[in-house]
């Protein structure tokens, strides 16, 4: 899933996996600042293994906030 979030300075999401297995499920978030023509992973979001429980998470924009866009690959 990828979204525009212009002016953005701050991410908050919640997630978990929806399995017991929960080494099953990887997380990976990417951020483009230019709009989408690039993408880089976010800090330590390279196929993370989700909980089996909702946690929070944030993370704060760096960059360009009016062409920030966020991606989250399973």
């Amino acid at each position: 899933m990828q979204f525009d979030v212009p002016g953005a300075t701050n991410v908050s999401f919640k997630a978990k996996a929806a399995t017991t297995n929960s080494a099953a499920i990887k997380l990976t978030i990417k951020e483009s600042t230019d709009g989408g023509t690039t993408w880089t992973t976010v800090n330590n979001w390279s196929a993370k293994s989700l909980p089996s429980s909702a946690e929070e998470y944030n993370f704060n924009v760096t960059g360009t906030p009016e062409k920030y866009r966020i991606r989250f690959e399973i």
